[in-house]
This record gives C-alpha cells, structure tokens and sequence, in this order.
C-alpha cells in the first residue's frame, strides 16, 4: 500500500473514532494530526490538494488545523497532564495550550512568530499597525496596486456624485492614487 494511502485511512480512522467518541477524542485527534503532519513534511500532497484532501479524511480544513496543532503539541499535552491525557477534550488541550502560548507572547504579535493567515483580525491589524504604512506600501504587493487603485477612485468618484458634480465633468477625472503620486488630470 502507497505512503500516502496508509496515512490517509490513519487520519479517516482517527477523525472518526475522534467524533464518534466525544469524551476519549483526544488520543485520536492526536494520531490523526501527527498522520496529517506527516503528509505535510513529507509533502505526498500538493498545496492545491490540501483543501480537499483535509475535507475527505477530517470533514474540514478547520478540523485538520485544529488536529495539527495539537499533534504539534502533544508532548506539552502530555507533560502537562500526564495522568488525564486519555481523558482531556479536544476542547480542553486547545485551551491548554492557547492559554500557555498566550502567556508567553508578547502584548504586540510578531508577524514572522506566526503565519498571517492563522492571525486573527486584531492580531493582524496589530502587526501591521507595527509595522507602519511606509514599510507596508514599500512591501505591498504590486499586484494589489491595480485594485487599490480602483478601490480609491470608486470611492472618490462616489463622493463627487453625492456632491452633486455633474457627470460630463467626473468623467473626465483621471485618478492615479496608489504607488505614486496623485494625479489629477482632465481629458
């Protein structure tokens, strides 16, 4: 049998057994992350396959992250609470361990410290705000230029009409907000 067949009906027996047994899931939200953790590292999926792959063996992307992390955690699970590890909820070591991760951060996030998609909105718009625009705008994608650039116009054109600007004269303003400076020119 494929690497890849024996992980993937691992993780399909671990989810199972973890949602069919609420109160002793743990031990096997734990195999099924190490099994997914293991595809990962050894990358027998591709990064366009994961969604799908996570969705078939663990219903969900959300279900594979969250047995992931506590793979990722397990030997903390277990120094921690050695005798309850079999009896700890899914729910329970999350708290666990989002509660001694969040002792031991700083009060501003490190956005090299985390992935930005696995940051919450707060914790995003912190860093970022750390960051500062300046070094934002200079490490912006250039794709992004295009439609920030249209956002802005559609937002300044939507000012001018409710001013009243007749629209023979906002057609012809010419905007050029983002990635250099402002242009304003009639046609």
């Amino acid at each position: 049998m494929h690497a890849l067949d024996t992980l993937e009906n691992t993780v399909s027996s671990a989810h199972a057994n973890a949602t069919r047994l609420e109160g002793e899931a743990l031990p096997y939200a734990l195999d099924a992350g190490a099994a997914l953790r293991e595809i990962l590292d050894r990358k027998l999926i591709g990064h366009g396959q994961k969604r799908a792959f996570y969705e078939r063996t663990c219903g969900s992307k959300q279900t594979a992250s969250i047995y992931i992390e506590l793979a990722e955690h397990r030997a903390f699970i277990a120094e921690a609470n050695v005798q309850r590890v079999g009896r700890l909820s899914i729910r329970e070591a999350l708290k666990l361990i989002r509660q001694t991760e969040g002792a031991k951060k700083k009060k501003k996030p490190d956005p090299m410290g985390i992935t930005m998609t696995s940051m919450k909105d707060e914790q995003l718009t912190e860093a970022l705000t750390a960051l500062g625009f300046d070094r934002f705008n200079k490490v912006m994608p250039r794709a992004w230029v295009p439609q920030l650039e249209r956002r802005l116009a559609d937002q300044i054109l939507s000012r001018l009409q409710q001013k009243g600007v007749p629209a023979h004269q906002i057609r012809k303003v010419h905007l050029r907000l983002v990635g250099g400076k402002d242009q304003h020119a009639s046609h």
